[in-house]
């Protein structure tokens, strides 16, 4: 999977990383995986909705 930042979005993401103490790599799979399952549970919640 590839996803593309802008510049600004990166900067912030990197400050967040080293006050945090973790890699860039652990925070951005984090966010991604917590944006995919919160897509996906909105998908089922909407299937729910229409049945």
């Amino acid at each position: 999977m590839e996803v593309t930042i802008d510049a600004y979005t990166y900067d912030q993401l990197k400050a967040y990383c080293q006050q945090m103490n973790e890699p860039m790599s652990v925070i951005t799979t984090k966010a991604i995986k917590k944006y995919i399952d919160a897509s996906d549970s909105n998908s089922v919640n909407s299937m729910i909705a229409s049945d």
